[in-house]
C-alpha cells in the first residue's frame, strides 16, 4: 500500500491546538445533512472540536460541558455496579442452593 504524502508541517492531529502550532487552520464541524419535514428547523450539534489552544485536560471541557454531569456518571456507574454484583451474587447462590 503506497503512504499518502503530506504537506511539510501539515499535522495528523485532531487537536485544533497542535495544528494551530503547525500553521494549520482548524477544520469547521460538518454540517448536519439530516432534514426535518417542519419548516426552519435546524439541528443543533455540539461542537466537534474543543477551543484552541485547549490544554489536554480541559479538551473535553466544551460549551456545553457542566461540572455536575460527571458526579451524575460516577454515581450511576457505582450504583449500576452494586446492583449487577448484587444480583450475580444472588443467581450464582440460587444456582448452588437448589443444586445442593
Amino acid at each position: 500500500m503506497a503512504k499518502r504524502s503530506r504537506r511539510p508541517g501539515q499535522s495528523r492531529s485532531g487537536n485544533p491546538s497542535v495544528r494551530a502550532q503547525q500553521g494549520g487552520q482548524p477544520v469547521p464541524a460538518p454540517a448536519s445533512r439530516r432534514t426535518d419535514r417542519r419548516a426552519g428547523y435546524e439541528p443543533q450539534l455540539p461542537e466537534a472540536l474543543p477551543p484552541d489552544g485547549a490544554e489536554y485536560p480541559q479538551i473535553l471541557r466544551g460549551p456545553s460541558y457542566v461540572w455536575w454531569r460527571s458526579l451524575v456518571g460516577v454515581i450511576a456507574g457505582l450504583s449500576l455496579y452494586l446492583l449487577v454484583t448484587a444480583v450475580v451474587t444472588q443467581v450464582v447462590l440460587g444456582l448452588a442452593w437448589t443444586m445442593a
